[in-house]
């Protein structure tokens, strides 16, 4: 019998369990005048079997909002008490010392973090601030993944930006969350995409309009697009709805839903 198509799994609202999908870009917990549903570890493990997700990306919202240490430590403690289903992302905030940065790098590697987070727009901090830049001295060396927020016409994480920090951190694996959050923000950041080979595109965000992937696709490569919802800031299954019905071959869309982050974050196939 032939295989079903993933957009004829999606259509029937089948949970994707026999392919590797991987959320890149997760938080946890509440968040200031915004109803967060099933925030915590154990809600989202229920969201994600509902739908077929392997493993969450995860910044907890502690973290990116008022403490970024007691939110990475939400975050260890979540993995470690749902083992296998949660990569812990190290948030920095550039408004905080270099030394303060680098040290909380250090303290979450050592802890088995795959990566850091960074929202200079929430943060109100340049992204190539000088309090960073000793954390992208490490992330550089260990070739970690970086996740940051994007948006359009964004001074403080501008597509500049990100092409000179390439250019001095050539290791870092830059993951621009939400392409610049809108089709204009989408050709803002995909003219990166020629300069930076190792810049990465999710597609987090509800501004998604129809054909978006495939422009990011004709534009990126296949290999350098990753999902993304905000779970469970924002319920995730729209996203991979985008996904299951785009325009792009089953090969692309597994690589898109699991694949490339799988490569990114040292993974096995399940």
């Amino acid at each position: 019998m032939e295989a079903r198509s993933i957009e004829a799994r999606v259509l029937a609202g089948e949970a994707l369990r026999d392919e590797l999908v991987v959320d890149v870009h997760c938080h946890m917990g509440p968040w200031a005048a915004f109803v967060v549903h099933e925030g915590g570890p154990a809600g989202m493990v229920r969201t994600m079997d509902r739908c077929g997700i392997d493993w969450a990306c995860i910044a907890p919202h502690a973290a990116i909002g008022p403490d970024f240490g007691g939110g990475n430590d939400e975050a260890a403690r979540a993995r470690d008490e749902i083992p296998g289903r949660f990569i812990a992302y190290c948030t920095l905030n550039g408004r905080y010392p270099a030394e303060a940065n680098a040290a909380e790098l250090d303290r979450c590697l050592a802890m088995g973090f795959r990566g850091i987070k960074l929202h200079p727009a929430v943060h109100q901090t340049p992204l190539d601030g000088p309090n960073l830049r000793p954390a992208f001295e490490t992330a550089s060396a260990r070739e970690l993944p970086v996740l940051v927020h994007t948006w359009h016409n964004d001074a403080l994480a501008s597509p500049a930006m990100f092409e000179a920090l390439c250019h001095d951190f050539p290791g870092i694996r830059f993951i621009l969350g939400h392409t610049g959050g809108s089709p204009e923000g989408a050709d803002q950041y995909l003219a990166l995409a020629p300069k930076c080979e190792h810049v990465y595109f999710d597609l987090c965000g509800s501004l998604m309009n129809l054909g978006m992937i495939e422009r990011i696709v004709d534009a990126a490569g296949d290999e350098r697009v990753l999902f993304g919802s905000d779970l469970p800031f924002i319920d995730c299954r729209p996203m991979l709805g985008y996904i299951g019905f785009s325009r792009v071959s089953d090969e692309s869309k597994r690589r898109i839903l699991g694949l490339n982050a799988a490569r990114l974050f040292g993974l096995g196939d399940r």
